[in-house]
């Protein structure tokens, strides 16, 4: 009951001549509050913002603002956002099926870190979901926008990811070379780091292929990196694993 009275409201909404106006303002606070909760992803603030988002969810969904796909740039603005929020409570089909729409809708040539950005987000939901083909697919699409317009940041975030893609398909000598490439591009955006996401890739393609010297040495300073930091649960991680029994 309570479905077809919000569908019944959103139609006399939209035959209104302030139905576009309110529409186009609530779609742009849904995605002000989701790129919110992406920038508190792996915060201690994560679990309050998921609980947020969770309240919200039929909000969010795209039958519940038509806007989304009458403006699919804007759509894949909150699409992108969204994905932390889907993989972490298992709505992973309900994502890839939005994020497809909004890329079909979207023009190829307006804004492409949108869609760079739409793409990336849907290869994650994917690979989740075990649909490593398409992934990788859409991943490789996502890289090459990001490095049309040259953003180092971006891109390397998607190295890490066709990396990680590699780890989960066995072939570790390119999950090696794409995790060095994205600490290089870390790097030349000014952290003396590197990506801790592509260090934790190389160290584990260096271990799956037998190099544990190689593989320790990283560990090791992985280890040292975090007393630094103090991040106590990459120290604890970092310590773990370097104890463990592989590790020679």
């Amino acid at each position: 009951m309570l479905e077809t009275v919000r569908q019944y409201a959103q139609d006399r909404l939209r035959r209104t001549c302030r139905g576009s106006a309110v529409a186009s303002a609530s779609l742009g606070g849904f995605v002000a509050l989701a790129e919110t909760f992406s920038r508190e992803i792996g915060k201690p603030q994560q679990q309050t913002w998921l609980a947020r988002l969770a309240s919200e969810h039929d909000n969010l969904r795209p039958r519940s603002h038509g806007r989304a796909e009458s403006n699919p740039i804007e759509g894949l603005r909150l699409a992108a956002s969204l994905d932390g929020f889907w993989r972490i409570r298992g709505h992973l089909a309900e994502g890839r099926e939005w994020l497809a729409r909004l890329l079909a809708a979207a023009p190829i040539g307006g804004r492409t870190r949108d869609r760079a950005r739409g793409l990336h987000s849907a290869a994650m939901l994917a690979t989740a979901q075990g649909d490593h083909v398409t992934g990788k697919r859409l991943l490789v699409q996502s890289l090459a926008l990001f490095r049309e317009i040259d953003d180092q940041t971006a891109a390397g975030t998607v190295l890490e990811g066709l990396a990680w893609l590699s780890i989960l398909q066995g072939d570790y000598g390119e999950a090696e070379e794409l995790a060095r490439e994205a600490i290089d591009r870390s790097r030349a955006t000014g952290d003396r780091h590197g990506s801790p996401s592509g260090s934790a890739i190389w160290r584990t393609a260096l271990h799956r292929q037998g190099q544990w010297a190689a593989a320790r040495e990283l560990y090791e300073q992985a280890l040292a990196l975090a007393r630094e930091l103090g991040n106590a649960v990459a120290h604890r991680i970092c310590a773990d694993r370097n104890r463990a029994g592989g590790m020679r």
